[in-house]
């Protein structure tokens, strides 16, 4: 997938601080039902195992609706839950996605 594939029209940013897990999956399927061309699971405070388990739940959901995923911060999750798209902040997005 390259950059310019990425739909960005409708972009979602998760950040569950103030979600319950499952007022997260029903926000991102809700999100997905809607037409969001993109999500983005971003999860600062959640550690390794934690922030996977919940990864491979929104994948399960973004896959039912043909909507990529980006992993924020991770790649270890990212290449868990076999992601094309991980961002590492805004350095590695230039050289991963313009040639920089």
């Amino acid at each position: 997938m390259d950059r310019k594939d990425l739909d960005v029209t409708l972009y979602l940013v998760t950040d569950s601080s103030y979600h319950t897990e499952e007022s997260l999956l029903r926000t991102v399927e809700e999100a997905c039902k809607g037409g969001v061309t993109l999500v983005q699971l971003r999860e600062k405070n959640k550690g390794g195992r934690e922030y996977l388990d919940k990864a491979f739940k929104v994948k399960e959901i973004t896959d039912r609706y043909n909507v990529p995923l980006i992993i924020d911060d991770r790649v270890d999750v990212a290449l868990a839950v076999m992601q094309l798209v991980c961002m590492l902040g805004l350095l590695i997005f230039r050289l991963l996605w313009q040639g920089s």
